[in-house]
């Protein structure tokens, strides 16, 4: 059962929206991708969290071209119909020779990393409640249409977890992170980014039903109490500007500020919009442009060893003093 359908429509609207706020992420990316220079360890099995896009992805590809990349996001379940319908259409279907050995490949890695469940085959990969596989033309990179919450994965695969942007859709911090652990590795190295509670701070007052942020504090005791060891995060503030109230309310939604459960769900007027538009003139700065600032949480987080567990039983051994 889909636990999570507004974390769903998140990654679809950020899927389609592609260029939307896309450069406030790519700059994060470059921050995160030069923290990376510290960790000695070259990665081979590397988790990528709703990048569906595949901006992260293509960075990562080039700092670790040897290793293997799982890319996963809900955004495919609904839209990989469309796009095989498109690349029909485009003439860019590969050789038969060619996509039976990209197919053999990709099972043969599906199956590594899948949990207990059936290998999907050519032609019965379908959406599925935990996840499905969607090929992918690099052997070096496959992409799942899955629930972050309930990954379709192996336990222990992977030793790079990647998320840049994903985690403030979330209100399950337990559940996500203890899902992302289980996957990860001893020693594995989990780096991400999300927005913080302060941003939007100037927008309260107008819309009290704005979605709520994590503060960094609550994440770093989450990650604890889920395993994670090490936890180092920090905090950034980034100035956005923009000259029309209609970009303004565009970015908002792409960076998952408009994510309320309170949200309306009918279609709103043009005078309710133009409405808005006035409220927002109380941010225009006097050079003419609108003007917000959010908090910017980087932090990352080892998986440590299980804990050992005492066995049922266990020998007791008894010494005799010597009298």
């Amino acid at each position: 059962m889909n636990q999570h359908p507004n974390m769903r429509l998140q990654h679809q609207r950020r899927y389609r929206r592609a260029m939307d706020a896309g450069f406030l992420w790519d700059e994060v990316q470059a921050r995160m991708l030069e923290r990376m220079q510290w960790v000695k360890q070259a990665p081979k099995q590397v988790l990528v969290l709703g990048d569906a896009n595949l901006r992260d992805a293509g960075s990562l590809q080039l700092a670790y071209p040897a290793s293997e990349l799982f890319v996963v996001d809900w955004a495919w379940a609904a839209n990989s119909a469309t796009r095989a319908e498109a690349h029909n259409r485009e003439g860019l279907q590969r050789s038969e020779a060619t996509k039976a050995s990209v197919s053999s490949w990709a099972k043969r890695l599906w199956g590594r990393m899948l949990t207990s469940a059936t290998i999907p085959g050519d032609n019965d990969i379908e959406p599925a409640e935990r996840g499905h596989l969607i090929e992918e033309h690099s052997t070096k990179l496959q992409r799942v249409a899955a629930d972050v919450h309930q990954l379709p994965l192996q336990a222990g695969a992977f030793d790079l977890l990647w998320s840049n942007g994903l985690l403030h859709w979330s209100k399950q911090w337990p559940e996500l992170l203890a899902e992302l652990h289980r996957c990860a590795r001893q020693d594995a190295l989990f780096s991400f980014s999300l927005l913080g509670v302060d941003s939007f701070s100037a927008l309260r007052s107008l819309a009290p039903q704005l979605m709520t942020f994590p503060d960094m504090h609550d994440l770093g005791d989450a990650l604890v109490h889920t395993g994670w060891a090490e936890p180092v995060v920090d905090m950034d503030r980034i100035v956005l500007t923009w000259r029309h109230p209609h970009d303004l309310l565009s970015d908002l939604r792409a960076l998952g500020g408009h994510l309320s459960p309170t949200q309306a769900k009918h279609v709103r007027s043009r005078r309710w919009l133009a409405q808005v538009h006035q409220s927002l003139e109380y941010l225009r700065r006097p050079d003419g442009l609108f003007q917000l600032e959010i908090e910017l949480i980087l932090g990352h987080a080892w998986r440590a060893a299980d804990a050992k567990q005492a066995a049922e039983w266990q020998p007791i051994q008894l010494k005799l003093k010597a009298s």
